[in-house]
């Protein structure tokens, strides 16, 4: 059972790459990306800040993948709405200081309780600053919802995960993981990927390892 993380080579990119080469079975280049990489990966991974233009280029073959049963998670930064025109990405300014106001909140909630990625990773290491949500399309499971701060008034979706849309499964977030992992700075986002990966490998049946 194939794991693959596609990438646009960025130091950040290596970085991530060579912290977690036991997570991660076969690595792309997104340039490179060939129909043969995808069949042969059960689960798929595009790294935050990987290209846009390498989607628009790769979308047709990325949707046959998913037709084919495969699972397509999309980090922050791609937008998945290339991929899926269901969905829409809402670009928003870079809330930087969130954590540095009086009372903080972040306005990330949990939400769809049975996911199983919640026993892997807990709010905390799902909020650091944001770039933009999305709104998913109806059938998605909603995994970690954005709200106004200090209540449940629903904004859009910064985790979601969709069984309906395709025959495989589309997971998307806008939170960019690798990227702060990389560059050597947010800790909550290398606590995020110590999770997640052992989460999504368990996903596809591949042997789970844990740091």
């Amino acid at each position: 059972m194939t794991l693959t993380v596609i990438h646009n080579g960025l130091p950040q990119h290596r970085n991530f790459l060579r912290d977690y080469a036991r997570m991660v079975d076969r690595a792309v280049y997104f340039p490179e990306l060939t129909e043969e990489d995808l069949a042969q990966s059960k689960a798929v991974v595009i790294a935050c800040r990987s290209d846009n233009d390498e989607l628009r280029r790769h979308a047709a073959m990325l949707r046959a993948y998913l037709e084919r049963g495969g699972l397509l998670v999309v980090m922050g930064g791609m937008r998945a709405d290339i991929i899926d025109p269901r969905i829409t990405f809402v670009p928003t300014r870079t809330n930087f200081d969130w954590f540095m106001r009086d009372n903080p909140d972040s306005g990330h909630r949990l939400r769809t309780p049975g996911h199983g990625l919640h026993g892997y990773v807990g709010l905390k290491d799902m909020q650091w600053h944001r770039h933009g949500y999305y709104l998913k399309s109806e059938a998605a499971d909603t995994v970690v919802e954005l709200c106004e701060p200090h209540s449940d008034n629903r904004v859009g979706d910064i985790l979601f995960d969709d069984r309906q849309g395709f025959r495989g499964r589309l997971m998307v977030t806008s939170l960019d993981p690798h990227m702060h992992h990389g560059g050597h700075y947010i800790p909550s986002a290398t606590r995020f990927l110590n999770g997640f990966y052992p989460w999504l490998r368990r996903e596809i049946g591949a042997p789970v390892l844990f740091f």
